[in-house]
């Protein structure tokens, strides 16, 4: 429909992806700072099969220190969380009501248009699930 994204044949205005979508890499939380209850962390083993399954990892954060060092990490309906490392590198899925509230971790990335105006979600998941976007992170990696 958009025509190869490499040669641009319809001649589409090109942006650099920060000036469209804001995304975020998770924190580096250790080991001893997880906890049985509290704020569920995000995990790249949840995104299954392009959805998230909170139930297959069992780490949380206190909810004292989510709020006080990591509230910036808390995700919202609507972002698009990525497995940015490993053999799970890439895999994508949404973000919903019913995850939350949910933490990032390390190994993730999320995403949201900065404007919905600008970008569609589903576009914007359609890009990044793209052929053409993971051969452009493969180069830097």
């Amino acid at each position: 429909m958009f025509g190869d994204p490499a040669t641009n044949p319809k001649g589409w205005e090109e942006r650099l992806l920060p000036e469209i979508l804001f995304f975020q890499e998770g924190p580096g939380v250790r080991k001893w700072q997880f906890n049985k209850e509290g704020v569920k962390l995000l995990n790249v083993r949840n995104i299954v099969d392009g959805q998230l399954n909170l139930s297959n990892t069992e780490r949380y954060l206190s909810h004292e220190e989510t709020q006080n060092k990591y509230k910036h990490f808390l995700l919202e309906p609507g972002d698009l969380v990525m497995a940015s490392s490993g053999v799970t590198w890439g895999k994508t899925a949404w973000v919903e009501e019913c995850h939350l509230p949910i933490c990032m971790n390390t190994s993730t990335i999320r995403f949201h248009p900065h404007d919905t105006k600008t970008i569609n979600r589903l576009y914007m998941r359609c890009f990044l699930d793209s052929p053409y976007f993971k051969q452009q992170i493969n180069r830097l990696i």
